[in-house]
């Protein structure tokens, strides 16, 4: 982020030395006319060059939508300063030959910079549409993962109570069985001794 308002600053720098240089532009004629123009069509090629540093900083940070809108403001006014340097330019006499390439190469440029803007609002404006389309269907998702977790929040603790009453019947069932061998085996001891009893009392 910090990165990006660094650029954004540089970037407001250059955007003013351009309009004072366009205010310039009508008050001179000459070499200080086309040294003006230069610097003007310099300061503006850095000032894209800017734009898409900006553009590449702003996609990696999470508050990227409401930065690339910032980024396509300051295009805009770019495109805008573009054109009133094209204006500020035949508004001068005596323009020459080389004045009229000059003049042609910079409409070129501004008309292929206003495509480009266009381009890049309408992947921003789509971008942002699967954004939102993405937001809804996380939200929709966490909606239902929460149901799920409740469900088997609940179904845990029907388990818990499920695994409480089986130990309880496994006690019961192991406590019954030792009872049932435990009478088993005194009954048959009962019976040997009687047995026994009976077989001595023949004896004598």
């Amino acid at each position: 982020m910090e990165q990006f308002e660094n650029d954004k600053q540089e970037l407001i720098g250059i955007l003013e030395s351009v309009k004072r240089n366009i205010k310039f532009l009508s008050q001179t004629v000459g070499e200080r006319r086309r040294v003006a123009v230069n610097e003007s069509e310099r300061n503006l090629e850095d000032a894209r060059k800017l734009l898409r540093k900006m553009e590449a900083t702003a996609s990696v940070l999470p508050q990227q939508n409401s930065l690339r809108v910032q980024v396509n403001q300051y295009e805009r006014q770019v495109n805008e300063l573009e054109k009133n340097l094209l204006v500020a330019m035949p508004s001068s006499p005596a323009m020459g030959a080389s004045d009229n390439s000059l003049f042609l190469d910079t409409y070129a440029r501004v008309e292929k910079s206003g495509k480009s803007l266009e381009r890049t609002e309408a992947k921003a404006y789509e971008s942002e549409q699967i954004g939102a389309a993405i937001m809804t269907d996380l939200h929709s998702q966490r909606e239902r993962l929460e149901v799920v977790d409740s469900k088997l929040s609940a179904t845990d603790a029907i388990m818990d109570r499920a695994s409480s009453k089986l130990k309880r019947m496994y006690w019961r069932v192991v406590s019954s069985r030792f009872i049932l061998i435990s009478i088993i085996i005194v009954e048959i001891l009962i019976i040997i001794c009687m047995v026994f009893f009976r077989w001595i009392i023949k004896l004598l």
